[in-house]
């Protein structure tokens, strides 16, 4: 199974480009990433408002709008996800502008677009929180560290002041659990959730949202599909002082 560690739209209307960026990315991160296509500006409004997308890579000229519109929306719902534009126009004072107007944004030209996307891309993977990593022991041993993307639940161990954390292991194609010593939820949220992975479902519980596929109902608990290979079903319980915001959230799942 592979594993996405990070979700990429690329919003190109011309064909060809389009599937070079799209292999491109996948070379540069190892397939370790979901590349989301569209040719319109509608078709990546879309894809944006699903709430799945980490780093955009927008073409400006779209047969059906112009791609600054969509920055615009982008901006309006995300102060700081990762742009990065590849465009045709080259002049100097439009780049300006552009950069006078956006934060956290990346202006290529297309005919030097592969000379400088990977590194790019790195520093756009960083900004999201990719290299986050949990540092986890269960006691008397140390565990490898644990990718934040990795993480599917966060739950208090019973008559203890330490926090279960299951995450599944894609080399293995199973969960795992291991322990966070001394550490309360509230602080796992303080130091972890900088990228908005985690959403609060209750007092004792949290959920990563990019590992759910897909939400069949949400009363007491929450039943969760995820993204591994079997299609899992999970149970985390869900308590009403959360349950407005998890909805918000997590509606595009329902």
């Amino acid at each position: 199974m592979k594993k996405y560690v990070l979700t990429i739209l690329v919003l190109e209307d011309d064909v060809e480009i389009s599937k070079k960026i799209t292999n491109y990315i996948r070379r540069v991160f190892n397939s370790r990433v979901q590349v989301l296509t569209a040719k319109t500006y509608e078709e990546g409004k879309e894809i944006i408002d699903s709430g799945i997308v980490d780093i955009s890579l927008i073409d400006l000229g779209l047969p059906d709008g112009d791609g600054e519109a969509l920055i615009a929306m982008i901006r309006e719902q995300d102060k700081k996800m990762p742009i990065i534009i590849q465009t045709a126009n080259d002049e100097v004072n439009y780049q300006l502008e552009i950069y006078k107007k956006y934060k956290n944004i990346s202006y290529l030209i297309k005919s030097e677009l592969f000379e400088q996307l990977a590194e790019e891309l790195f520093d756009a993977r960083d900004e999201v929180g990719y290299n986050k990593a949990l540092r986890l022991a269960i006691p008397g041993q140390i565990v490898e560290s644990v990718s934040v993307y990795d993480v599917c639940t966060i739950q208090p161990v019973a008559k203890s002041n330490h926090l279960e954390v299951i995450y599944y292991d894609f080399e293995l194609e199973d969960y795992q659990s291991v322990h966070i010593k001394n550490t309360t939820l509230t602080e796992f949220m303080e130091n972890y959730n900088e990228v908005g992975l985690f959403i609060r479902c209750h007092a004792s519980h949290a959920v990563n949202k990019k590992m759910i596929k897909k939400i069949f109902r949400a009363g007491n608990e929450i039943e969760m599909l995820y993204r591994d290979k079997e299609g899992t079903r999970i149970y985390v319980p869900m308590s009403g002082k959360y349950k407005k915001e998890v909805i918000a959230q997590l509606k595009g799942l329902f």
